[in-house]
């Protein structure tokens, strides 16, 4: 089987992942835009308040920041502080360090992935859920999991990329 049929179930589960995120980011983001206007239309045009309004905001802003911190890592978009064009001038040296970082930054997604995984696990133990609105806290806690695994596996692609720049500069 050629590499490119092989690939093709990969490719597009890729591709629905990636749609699937960017309509989450799309929903969240509309509603928790909606949200607070409803909530400052109320409060300071009719001087009422929606009470119980900021667990449900609170549940779509976690779906909102940790897909689009996932969503940054796939697009290799998030915010860094790179100095190291100005301090090295090799392109090796430059790719090593990036690959450490990369390494690093993986590490420590899986460490946030898994303490997301304990700490949904504990809430589901203790039945942990919103005063309000009886929510379920699983609700808040799973958007970690999803946010930080997708993180650890983006940036796992991006340090395989890098590698792969270092292998191609070597053989020059």
């Amino acid at each position: 089987m050629s590499d490119s049929k092989a690939l093709g179930p990969v490719k597009r589960f890729l591709e629905i992942l990636h749609f699937a995120e960017r309509t989450i980011l799309v929903v969240s983001s509309t509603l928790v835009f909606l949200g607070i206007c409803v909530a400052v239309f109320l409060r300071y045009f009719l001087r009422k308040d929606l009470f119980g309004l900021e667990e449900v905001l609170m549940i779509l802003g976690f779906w909102l920041y940790f897909v689009g911190g996932a969503y940054g890592s796939y697009t290799r978009t998030q915010i860094k502080a790179e100095l190291l064009d100005f301090i090295f001038s090799s392109e090796h040296v430059k790719g090593v360090i990036k690959s450490i970082c990369h390494l690093v930054s993986v590490a420590m997604a899986g460490c946030l992935t898994w303490w997301s995984v304990e700490m949904l696990r504990f809430g589901l133990e203790n039945k942990a859920h919103t005063p309000v609105f009886n929510l379920p806290m699983a609700m808040a806690h799973v958007p970690l999991i999803v946010g930080f695994f997708l993180m650890m596996v983006y940036t796992m692609a991006e340090f395989v990329d890098e590698i792969r720049g270092l292998k191609a500069l070597d053989r020059k």
